[in-house]
């Protein structure tokens, strides 16, 4: 226990004394102790889709997202969130449906451009899987027939191996159907870039830019905007998180029999870090796991 462990003897010589051991959960008799899991979590791998999406906020979480998606609305270049406006068909683009309907939505103006004119959607890999980006999801109208009536897509930056600017779709001429009213859904397709596959702790960012306004101070407005697309790995996943200690190495295994079979490395070794690490690993059938930890 943490309070009759030794804090200057070790037992195990790996450098660590047997008390400061039992505050990170190791045990103090073996230099290749396992490590406390202190978070698991197991479950069906979710059916394609829904990666993450905002209808109400621009937060880093989104208003739904796919456990080990993140991601965050940058309103940044954007003209405002505006809370008298939104669209009230209730989907993302046309294919998903679920969001809320009406306000607010992202306004932007042709004013300023780079500054007033510009929606960016930025998505992070948290999992422990590679993701694969399907299909950009968005409402979009000129609040008033002077408003912005073009929209352009590019991938503006992130780990994606894509030309930072590089166009990814344009659409202009879109009709004014109000500030509050059924918006024009677009569904734009992604797997025409040249990687549309982010691996474990990549993030990708793009921008919808708007342009083409009859009065540069007349305003259009986003809602509804996701990213739909799926996780690449096996039919379940299980979710580990624990707290390191820095000079250790930490890697997760894995076996599906505790009698007879062989603990295999389930992921590279982790550097050890006092702040929790988590993450998502993927199995085509159920598995036992642990945490192994040793010194560099």
């Amino acid at each position: 226990s943490i309070s009759t462990a030794d804090s200057t003897s070790d037992a195990d010589g790996d450098g660590v004394s047997d008390h400061d051991e039992a505050l990170a959960h190791t045990d103090p008799n073996d230099p290749l102790s396992y490590l406390a899991i202190r978070k698991f979590t197991a479950s069906a791998k979710p059916p394609p889709g829904l990666l993450i999406g905002w209808d109400t906020t621009t937060g880093s979480g989104g208003d739904y997202s796919m456990p080990g998606i993140a991601g965050e609305l940058l309103m940044d270049q954007a003209y405002a969130l505006d809370a008298t406006a939104g669209s009230t068909d209730g989907t993302f683009g046309s294919a998903i449906s679920g969001t809320a309907v009406g306000a607010p939505a992202y306004a932007v103006r042709t004013a300023t451009p780079g500054s007033t004119d510009t929606l960016g959607i930025q998505i992070q890999n948290t999992s422990g899987l590679d993701v694969q980006l399907d299909t950009l999801h968005f409402d979009y109208t000129p609040f008033f027939s002077a408003g912005p009536q073009d929209i352009t897509l590019i991938y503006a930056d992130g780990d994606l191996g894509v030309t930072t600017g590089a166009l990814v779709h344009a659409v202009s001429g879109i009709p004014a159907t109000g500030k509050n009213s059924n918006y024009n859904d677009f569904d734009w397709s992604l797997t025409n870039l040249t990687d549309f596959v982010l691996a474990p702790g990549e993030t990708a960012i793009f921008k919808l830019i708007a342009s083409n306004a009859g009065n540069p101070s007349s305003s259009g407005g986003f809602d509804n905007v996701a990213l739909s697309g799926d996780l690449i790995g096996g039919e379940y996943l299980a979710s580990l998180a624990w707290r390191g200690q820095i000079g250790k190495k930490y890697q997760i295994m894995v076996t599906t029999n505790l009698v007879s079979g062989s603990w295999q490395p389930a992921t590279p070794h982790t550097d050890g870090t006092p702040a929790e690490t988590s993450i998502t690993i993927s199995n085509d059938e159920a598995a036992f796991y642990r945490l192994d930890v040793a010194p560099y």
